[in-house]
């Protein structure tokens, strides 16, 4: 493994925690106990990852069984990717069987860091108690959803845009229509003025004496 790995471990953990040593060769190929004994001194210093684990959990004689240990630090793994709403690529089941060491590391060092921010783990262990797992992509929110909408209303508001958008295109199309027939109108209107102006010159108008009252006639001799 990089020697640069297990720098970094160091200078994370070593700023948190005394003991256990993190000694290269330790770091190298990290077994389970060593792992718990380093967890349990960063609750038992800090207060980190404090409430995760039961009276019985906390020792490590009584975490023997491989689905104990794998849980033991699958619930320390949700919790830091909650705290720090960062994606671990940490497995449990190949941390237990000696595989990933630098995967392991990465998760120490992120324990490390979090003691040195001094993030609180409190409502992320609660939630990891109620059954809450760490999201993969690292997201806070990890088994929130979204509230899904209820069927009944989705079915009567389905239909409803496309009625909405039809009834606008209607109200569209008809004031229009509107628009046009006034529009028509108008120029309609327009167009009569210069031939209602002809018929008032050609309509004989009252008062005139040439036209109201014809000339009697001369009688002959």
């Amino acid at each position: 493994m990089n020697a640069a790995v297990v720098k970094r471990t160091q200078e994370a953990l070593g700023k948190v925690i005394r003991r256990p040593p993190l000694t290269e060769k330790l770091l190298n190929k990290p077994p389970f106990r060593y792992l718990h004994d380093i967890i349990t001194e960063v609750i038992r210093v800090t207060g980190f990852l404090k409430g995760l684990y039961t009276d019985a959990e906390m020792k490590s004689d009584n975490v023997k069984e491989k689905d104990a240990k794998i849980s033991f630090l699958q619930k320390a793994i949700d919790v830091v990717v909650m705290v720090t709403g960062e994606p671990l690529s940490a497995k449990p089941a190949r941390i237990v069987a000696g595989h990933e060491p630098e995967r392991t590391n990465e998760l120490l060092q992120r324990i490390g860091r979090c003691c040195l921010h001094k993030l609180s783990s409190d409502d992320a262990v609660k939630r990891v108690l109620a059954g809450e797992k760490g999201d993969a992509k690292g997201r806070t929110s990890v088994t929130a959803k979204p509230p899904e909408p209820d069927n009944r209303n989705a079915r009567d508001e389905g239909p409803r845009a496309p009625r909405e958008r039809e009834d606008r295109r209607n109200s569209e199309k008809d004031e229009r229509s509107t628009s046009r027939d006034r529009k028509q109108k108008d120029d309609l209107r327009e167009e009569s003025k210069p031939r209602e102006k002809e018929r008032d010159k050609e309509r004989p108008r009252e008062g005139d004496p040439d036209l109201s009252c014809p000339r009697p006639r001369r009688r002959p001799g």
